[in-house]
């Protein structure tokens, strides 16, 4: 508080300051160097603060537990921090692949539905499904590319066996229509379970199951 026109008390004043500096560090509008001291980015400078934090490095051998109490808030927003760079390579996986991985989950639910009609011998109902699979093949083709798009081994590798199970998968989508034709239920089951195979290893390759 002021009274009578004079400055804030001492304490309240530094603390005041104190607090601002720490939510600037925290707002990444200030950094420290390789030594540990403060540095301040000349575009950010405020003359107020940057006069307050000038008293505090004066008197600082005389203040240790206020010296503790800093750097040990700086530590918390460093880990703070980088917890957030940790977030960000999924957030942005998130959105270069957008629904996606939702699209090809559904598949699962269509497979369902395959396997109620293809147990009821619903041959006219059966027939229709490998069509529609097939239109799913652009959204695999995308998905494989755009998740695993780097040069790493790694990413060489996923996408190689992803488009291994791909095509597994719609060869057997063509066997299971070929079966429909002859209304042979056996071979329709061969190709059904040849299909779950393929695509559960697609799910579980590309990481698509949210629970196991």
């Amino acid at each position: 508080l002021v009274v009578s026109g004079e400055r804030p008390h001492t304490e309240s004043y530094k603390m005041r300051n104190r607090l601002c500096l720490l939510a600037s560090i925290a707002a990444g509008a200030f950094a420290f160097n390789s030594g540990g001291e403060l540095r301040v980015p000349a575009r950010r400078i405020d003359t107020r603060l940057h006069e307050s934090l000038q008293e505090e490095t004066d008197d600082a051998q005389n203040l240790p537990s206020r010296r503790t109490f800093l750097f040990s808030a700086v530590a918390a927003v460093g880990l703070a921090g980088a917890e957030t760079a940790m977030a960000q390579p999924e957030q942005k996986s998130k959105t270069r692949l957008g629904g996606m991985p939702n699209t090809i989950r559904s598949v699962g639910n269509v497979m369902d539905e395959l396997q109620r009609d293809l147990m009821q011998e619903q041959w006219d109902l059966v027939a229709a499904y490998p069509a529609q699979l097939r239109s799913f093949v652009p959204v695999f083709t995308k998905f494989t590319d755009s998740a695993f798009p780097t040069d790493e081994p790694t990413d060489k590798g996923l996408r190689v066996a992803l488009r291994y199970e791909v095509g597994r998968f719609f060869a057997s989508v063509e066997r299971l229509r070929q079966a429909t034709l002859r209304k042979d239920l056996d071979d329709a089951y061969v190709a059904y379970s040849d299909m779950s195979l393929h695509f559960d290893r697609y799910m579980q390759v590309g990481g698509l199951y949210t629970y196991y």
